[in-house]
């Protein structure tokens, strides 16, 4: 079966040069089995403290799908939500179907509120988030890479509400026009990636991440990769959006953690990490 990341880290802040601690959290699933995987970037092998603790979840609140305009506006008078996935909300009323509604999340000490599309609400609940503006990737065509510039886009993005991460090779609610081949026929592309093939230092890929309309903000940056690439992430407070060049030969510029050759991604990928803004 295919395997998911929930949560992540790369060393807490502070921690010095040698004390490289890391933390997650992350809600559990009932019946589920999870895995903890350690990595170094200097060693294959080593020695390492685990530390696991529990605490009960929240206490699940009135749910803003399926219900009257009354009990909404209620619910929202009092702020009493509570829920903190798509599986809890589908657990407490099976009946419930695809549809916004709003969970809590806790980071920092500090709740907040806020509203996700909850899709497979009959199977296998997921938490999506809808994007009001323009939000696309490309992999321009030209140079070595001739054909038909493939441009995707998205309306509603995959969001990991424990890690706060967009799963960006999700691709549920995109369109897509175009194709090229590179190694396989492209004719789509995962979200923040702007690629090209058109020379050294070539840079006229374009991606856009507009997430004005929700509460959140990118915070993991981006980076280059692929041969002689180049590329730019410009932030626009404005509109809370990233305006995204990148190329080479072949290249792109994407959300860190960078994936090499993001035009062939086939799973689960995690990468731009979220905070409230």
């Amino acid at each position: 079966s295919e395997e998911e990341c929930v949560a992540g880290n790369n060393d807490d802040a502070g921690c010095g040069i040698w004390n490289k601690a890391s933390t997650v959290q992350f809600q559990s699933e009932p019946n589920v089995l999870y895995a903890v995987y350690v990595d170094s970037p200097r060693t294959s092998g080593g020695l390492f403290e685990l530390s696991v603790s529990c605490v009960d979840a929240p206490a699940a609140g009135p749910i803003l799908g399926d219900t009257t305009t009354e009990e909404k506006n209620e619910v929202e008078a009092f702020g009493n939500v509570g829920y903190i996935s798509c599986a809890a909300i589908r657990n407490r009323n099976p009946s419930n179907d695809d549809g916004e509604y709003m969970l809590e999340k806790t980071v920092d000490g500090v709740s907040t509120e806020f509203k996700v599309w909850c899709h497979n609400m009959d199977s296998d609940p997921k938490e999506y988030l809808s994007l009001t503006e323009n939000n696309f990737s490309q992999y321009k065509a030209g140079g070595f890479k001739p054909g038909q510039t493939v441009t995707t886009t998205f309306t509603k993005i995959r969001f990991n509400v424990t890690s706060l991460m967009i799963d960006i090779n999700d691709r549920t609610f995109s369109t897509s026009v175009g194709k090229l081949n590179h190694e396989i026929d492209v004719t789509s592309m995962p979200f923040t990636v702007a690629a090209d093939c058109s020379r050294n230092d070539g840079k006229t890929g374009r991606a856009l991440i507009n997430l004005s309309g929700t509460p959140f903000k990118a915070i993991s940056g981006f980076s280059k990769g692929g041969w002689r690439p180049a590329g730019s992430a410009r932030y626009d407070s404005s509109t809370n959006s990233w305006d995204i060049e990148g190329g080479g030969a072949c290249g792109w510029y994407m959300a860190n953690p960078n994936y090499y050759n993001p035009h062939m991604m086939k799973s689960t990928y995690h990468a731009l990490e979220l905070n409230f803004e």
